[in-house]
């Protein structure tokens, strides 16, 4: 029986990108390189290519696409591989069956729209981070402030600054700590990985 259909809208519809995240290898998110896990890599030589273009190792030439990657991070056959691909990605598709249009499309709605889950997710993410960034900046520099502008001797004028540094510091270090909290909350809910998030 041949699956080779079948194949061709797996390699559509998960890219080599989002199964390595899946699985563990953790890409570097601007070059999308990984360390090779089929060489002793001292340094990043996998390329994650974008789509259905797969990966390659510069260093060990080892390459393919997706299913090629599942085949031999799990020592599995090229069936068992889509099977485990069309679980883990929730893609609904019959192993066996010939995928007319309907059905590519019905699996092609599905997984854009997880997609479109886990952006939502990641947005919220750097939204969170951004947050916390604002707050412990404004600690930083209220704290600073409170450090330059300090009295120097008992009878030293207290200037304006120090004053409003002294009044607000301890709101924006409270600021900081529930960012962090809502950091916290939010990865032991979805994760820490890129893309590996899922409701």
């Amino acid at each position: 029986m041949s699956y080779q259909r079948y194949a061709d809208a797996i390699k559509h519809l998960v890219s080599v990108r989002d199964a390595a995240v899946r699985y563990g290898l953790a890409p570097d998110h601007k070059t999308a390189k990984v360390r090779c896990c089929f060489h002793d890599d001292q340094k990043p030589s996998m390329w994650l290519y974008t789509g259905d273009r797969g990966f390659y190792c510069y260093a060990c030439s080892t390459g393919g696409s997706v299913i090629d990657l599942v085949m031999k991070l799990f020592d599995l056959s090229f069936v068992d591989a889509c099977k485990k691909l069309n679980d883990d990605f929730a893609l609904r598709l019959e192993i066996g069956e010939r995928l007319d249009y309907e059905a590519r499309k019905k699996a092609e709605k599905e997984f854009y729209e997880h997609q479109e889950r886990l952006r939502a997710i990641e947005q919220r993410r750097k939204l969170l981070f951004m947050i916390y960034y604002a707050a412990y900046n404004r600690y930083a520099y209220l704290d600073q402030m409170k450090w330059e502008e300090r009295p120097t001797n008992p009878e030293a004028p207290v200037s304006k600054r120090y004053i409003y540094a002294c009044q607000h510091i301890d709101a924006a270090w409270d600021d900081v700590e529930q960012a962090a909290e809502n950091l916290r909350e939010f990865e032991e809910k979805h994760g820490k990985k890129h893309g590996d998030y899922d409701d």
